[in-house]
């Protein structure tokens, strides 16, 4: 991974912290589907908003917009968790192995043993170095779970087909349906009948209801289709899904179930394929859940879009 410009890590993390323009934002989502070492960067500018806010190294300007976009997802609240409760790890451990007692527990066990028996005070240092040599393994399992945890995800993004990451109208044949070939009565001569058009939207986790700008789904009068594409978090995997799609007043769009998922440009997604006239200009929510093996829903998390009829 080439590494980041100055200008390109300010880019990234108004982008993350749902700042930039909605011209800005698809010219950036496009770069990353259509550049895996550009959406690399983007992996990691998060990571590293996800650290210093944890570290309360984030201005208090940015401090309330990553609250907003961060804690609105599943996935980036247990990154949050995990980050704080490795760096106070790693706290606790620098300062026990700057102390006499953490050398004391990896050189000196035996003899400390041994003084156990010879009075109450130095059984109390024995325990002391006891508490810190947990300290220590625990922290190095913790290492050892956090790198391999970034190289599986490193490894599962190099996977994912780069897409361009844009909700406009897209012209293509339905392959899934054979359409009835028109009659002579019903076709002019000379005269061919133009292809259905799908409207498409990539749906990304971590969308907050109250982000200033969402993606946003265009239907033309020629629109046919629309479908949405709903990308999984990373571990939310199951047999099977069900989504809800609602307006922002709450009147249920459509609702499905035992929807499956399939590998796609992003990662692993939902797919929602519904007639474009059943949506109408506003703003959407739709409802992931995950079924579990009991046949029980259980929620995965929401996404925001909007719909522009032109």
């Amino acid at each position: 991974m080439e590494p980041r410009s100055q200008q390109d890590e300010e880019l990234i993390a108004r982008y993350l912290l749902g700042e930039l323009s909605e011209a800005e934002q698809t010219q950036l989502e496009e770069r990353a589907f259509s550049d895996p070492d550009y959406l690399q960067q983007v992996r990691a500018g998060e990571k590293d908003l996800i650290d210093e806010y944890v570290r309360g190294e984030l201005s208090e300007t940015m401090r309330p917009a990553f609250e907003r976009r961060f804690f609105a997802s599943a996935h980036r609240r247990r990154q949050i968790e995990f980050a704080r409760a490795f760096t106070q790890v790693v706290a606790e451990g620098a300062a026990t192995a700057s102390s006499d007692v953490a050398p004391a527990a990896i050189t000196s066990w035996w003899n400390s043993f041994l003084l156990l028996r010879r009075g109450p005070h130095l059984a109390f240092r024995f325990s002391l170095a006891a508490i810190a040599l947990i300290v220590i393994v625990g922290g190095v399992w913790l290492v050892r779970e956090f790198n391999q945890s970034r190289r599986e995800q490193a490894r599962i993004q190099a996977q994912a087909t780069p897409a361009k990451a844009v909700a406009k109208p897209t012209e293509e044949r339905a392959q899934n349906e054979p359409q009835p070939a028109p009659s002579q009565h019903d076709r002019p001569e000379g005269r061919q009948i133009p292809p259905p058009v799908v409207a498409s939207l990539l749906l990304l986790p971590g969308t907050s209801r109250g982000a200033e700008s969402h993606p946003h789904l265009t239907i033309t009068p020629a629109t046919s289709t629309a479908q949405l594409r709903v990308v999984l978090e990373s571990g939310d995997e199951y047999k099977s899904y069900a989504v809800e799609l609602r307006t922002i007043s709450g009147k249920v769009v459509r609702s499905l179930t035992g929807l499956p998922a399939h590998p796609g440009p992003g990662g692993r997604a939902v797919v929602l394929t519904l007639p474009a006239n059943l949506l109408t200009t506003g703003d959407y929510e739709l409802t992931l859940n995950g079924i579990n093996e009991q046949k029980r829903a259980e929620p995965l998390g929401y996404y925001y879009f909007s719909v522009r009829k032109e």
